[in-house]
């Protein structure tokens, strides 16, 4: 008769200890509306800082950049030529669409780190999505053995 009570026990140990409730499949199902509220959010702070950095760039070029530059080529024009006074206005043209070259240069460059981080956060959240919703696959069909 004790023979038959161990397997019956372990049975009933086993069974309890492997049973997965229903509300394990509805919490990852949450997990993974969270996850993608979450990337939503962090797609939105990276276009955030991105577009201040383009203004930055911007402010940078039309300003800072721009005077020095001007300074910096009156600066030699009057060492070529002691009787400079200022630049002729196509002279002034020409070092506007330099600068302008030089500024959209610059937000080339920004943008391609804005697209670098984007595709990279597109990976992790598509793997993190992926690893959530094969979870609650396996937990609803755990949950309904």
């Amino acid at each position: 008769m004790k023979s038959l009570w161990v397997p019956l026990v372990l049975m009933w140990i086993l069974t309890g200890c492997s049973t997965i409730p229903k509300e394990s499949a509805d919490l990852s199902r949450h997990v993974g509306d969270m996850i993608a509220s979450t990337k939503v959010a962090h797609v939105s702070m990276v276009n955030r800082y991105f577009d201040r950095m383009k203004v930055e760039v911007e402010d940078f070029a039309f300003h800072e950049y721009k005077d020095t530059f001007l300074a910096n080529v009156r600066k030699v024009a009057k060492k070529k030529d002691s009787g400079f006074v200022e630049l002729s206005f196509d002279q002034y043209d020409q070092i506007i669409t330099r600068i302008q070259q030089k500024r959209d240069e610059w937000v080339r460059e920004v943008e391609r780190g804005r697209q670098s981080v984007l595709v990279s956060l597109e990976e992790h959240y598509g793997l993190m999505t992926q690893a959530n919703a094969s979870l609650t696959a396996l937990l609803r069909s755990a949950a309904n053995l």
